[in-house]
């Protein structure tokens, strides 16, 4: 048997949605590489693509052999609202190599999840969609995801596992990295995993959102003890307040192995957990 291919990408934005416009100028002077130049940054000891992409190759090259694919990687941080025409570009981009690279067995993407564009309300979701366009309902799509995501409906259905951040300041990315290149070769052996959703109405203050102690931290935890035989990933994902959409707020996402009752059922007891700790 070939070795699996898998498509890797990346799309990290936070938009506050009253600073300035986040133009393609900026995403260049951080990180927009396609192609063969994101291959050689990732062969990089330091590469400039996110963390959570570099902690996924390297858990993958831990295992059987694998065939990477890259595709476009492009980040800008903490900023404002992406300029549209610089978002389509990159989906074209993004579209377009994952067409060349045809026949894939997976697609990895590291993405923020709290993007917003000067028209569209939701990149992630799009993005998400048009991926799973290319590739079809049967194709594992993973992305991993900033803990102050401001998660949509639209990015839990189009993608096969969600794997958020655990901490605040952000130092387990490698580890959330790893643990989504874990999934992926599980769904690679046959695993298909269900997702529970839900959006809670409440958006936590900044002041808030410490993962060493507090509520928050609380609600990590709660949330890691559910863990089991069954239920493989917990996401919490405290949002970002100053993006400005509709899918702005918490949301709990939780994966399963196989059963979309439990998924669901668990999310529902972490949102119960969360909203009884509101005050």
């Amino acid at each position: 048997m070939r070795p699996p291919r898998i498509a890797l990408g990346a799309f990290m934005l936070e938009s506050n949605g009253h600073a300035p416009v986040a133009t393609r100028a900026e995403f260049e002077a951080t990180c927009w590489l396609e192609g063969e130049a994101l291959a050689a940054d990732l062969a990089r000891a330091a590469p400039r693509a996110p963390t959570a992409l570099v902690g996924f190759i390297r858990a993958m090259d831990a295992g059987r052999t694998w065939t990477g694919l890259p595709l476009v990687a492009a980040a800008a941080g903490a900023s404002g609202p992406m300029d549209q025409d610089a978002f389509d570009s990159l989906v074209v981009a993004m579209e377009g190599r994952l067409r060349a690279a045809l026949p894939v067995d997976g697609v990895f993407l590291s993405l923020h999840g709290a993007a917003s564009a000067t028209v569209e309300v939701d990149p992630d979701g799009v993005l998400l969609a048009r991926i799973r366009a290319v590739v079809g309902p049967d194709v594992p799509v993973i992305a991993t995801l900033d803990l102050h995501a401001n998660v949509s409906r639209a990015m839990v259905d189009h993608a096969d596992v969600l794997v958020a951040f655990l901490t605040n300041p952000h130092v387990d990315m490698l580890e959330r990295g790893a643990e989504a290149a874990a999934a992926m070769r599980a769904m690679l052996g046959g695993l298909r995993p269900r997702s529970g959703f839900v959006k809670l109405p409440m958006i936590p203050p900044a002041t808030s959102q410490n993962t060493a102690s507090g509520p928050y931290a609380d609600a990590i935890a709660f949330g890691q003890s559910l863990l089991d035989h069954e239920v493989m990933n917990v996401s919490i994902s405290s949002g970002f307040s100053l993006g400005d959409t509709p899918k702005n707020g918490l949301s709990v996402v939780v994966t399963t192995r196989t059963d979309a009752a439990r998924a669901q059922a668990v999310a529902e007891d972490v949102a119960r957990f969360i909203w009884s700790s509101r005050g």
